[in-house]
């Protein structure tokens, strides 16, 4: 737009603050009378003395703050900015990993001298993380944190024993959500997904120590994502997750009491995204990224046996755990630009908890988990799972 009379720097204005193209967004930029080249005038008249309105992509520093000097552009790391929602959708696959890692993990046994008979099996877990982007700020580094909350009802189906080895079968159901904040420089937005899923899980305790574990989930998220400027811009965006974890590990009793029990797991997840286009036209496909999960530790815990009228027995425990983390796909594309979105990192564990046996066969446990990253990028944070366990 080019204006030959009266007008200033503020006579025009885009509605909702930018125009989308592709995933950038695009401002309105005032040249001043004199600033802009005489040979591209448009209105009647010679010379620059003419208002010139243009569409330009805006740059903005780590910090930031908008860049639209030549000189400023060229002496400073600047990359094009994103619209407010690029951020969510680029971690949208990280946080779903990360919640379905906290569900699965609230599956896995944790009931030190199990029964034999079949039981129904009642959890919840939740927690708080951060996530510190591997990328550099000029390939769209974006940080997040993330709440996880979940509830899950579960039943053997099938429990069988033989002298001192047992083997469990069940199914489970699970419901919960996670909300994730974006920490990014290109403007403020926010998802939130709720998770419907179902679960098989087996156990094998043998009568020599070793115990062995597997487990295979689906889940199904309806994710939202907002942001101040456009509300709601994502009211149908829809992801499956396919997540299989196996475990092994060896009780040894050194002492009378004590258990130092070497462990290691191995989880695979998988995300199918449904494609969607959202309020500014964009068409997000994150596609099917992938994620393997290595952790392995050792936990050590002691049992003591009170005799109470109440209590049966209990047991405190501390569990510490490496974690390395491969993906594949780690990538959106929006609108015929892919975007990279970062890889998971290594992390460190360390869990702490108990659980009680009581007199008329009910046994409840309660842990707190930290991790913490290793190296620049990853995940650290808190997580906290409760539950009971009721034969019938």
């Amino acid at each position: 737009m080019q204006v030959g009379g009266q007008a200033g720097t503020d006579s025009f204005q885009l509605a909702g603050g930018y125009v989308a193209a592709g995933p950038w967004q695009y401002g309105l930029v005032a040249y001043a009378p004199g600033s802009s080249d005489a040979r591209q005038r448009l209105v009647v008249g010679e010379g620059n003395d003419h208002w010139d309105y243009r569409l330009q992509s805006n740059r903005i520093d780590a910090f930031g703050n908008p860049v639209n000097d030549e000189a400023s552009v060229r002496g400073a790391a600047t990359r094009a900015r994103l619209v407010p929602q690029g951020p969510a959708y680029l971690v949208l696959a990280h946080a779903l990993f990360g919640y379905g890692r906290a569900s699965m993990d609230a599956w896995r046994p944790d009931d030190p001298a199990a029964t034999r008979d079949p039981a129904w099996r009642v959890r919840s877990f939740g927690g708080h993380a951060a996530y510190r982007s591997t990328l550099p700020f000029q390939r769209y580094a974006t940080d997040y944190v993330r709440s996880d909350r979940g509830l899950q009802i579960a039943g053997d189906v099938l429990a069988w024993s033989s002298g001192a080895m047992t083997m469990r079968a069940g199914l489970g159901l699970t419901t919960g959500s996670t909300r994730i904040a974006p920490r990014d420089v290109d403007g403020v937005s926010r998802a939130r997904a709720n998770a419907r899923g179902m679960v098989a899980t087996y156990v094998l305790d043998t009568e020599d120590g070793w115990h062995a574990t597997a487990s295979y989930g689906y889940t199904h998220h309806r994710i939202d994502v907002n942001t101040p400027l456009r509300g709601e811009v994502l009211g149908r965006f829809r992801a499956n997750a396919n997540e299989a974890s196996i475990g092994s590990g060896f009780r040894w009793h050194p002492v009378e009491r004590l258990v130092l029990e070497p462990a290691a797991s191995l989880l695979w997840q998988r995300l199918r995204f449904v494609s969607a286009t959202d309020r500014d036209g964009l068409l997000v496909r994150p596609g099917s990224p992938s994620r393997v999960t290595l952790r392995s530790g050792a936990r050590a815990s002691m049992r003591f046996e009170p005799r109470g009228d109440v209590l049966a027995a209990w047991s405190p425990y501390i569990d510490t755990r490496y974690v390395i983390t491969r993906g594949s796909g780690e990538s959106v594309d929006v609108s015929g630009v892919r975007l990279a979105t970062g890889s998971a990192g290594r992390a460190t564990e360390l869990a702490a908890g108990a659980a009680w046996q009581f007199r008329h066969d009910l046994t409840a446990y309660v842990d707190v988990t930290a991790r913490s990253r290793v190296g620049h990028g990853g995940e650290s944070g808190m997580s906290a799972r409760a539950g009971v366990i009721y034969p019938f």
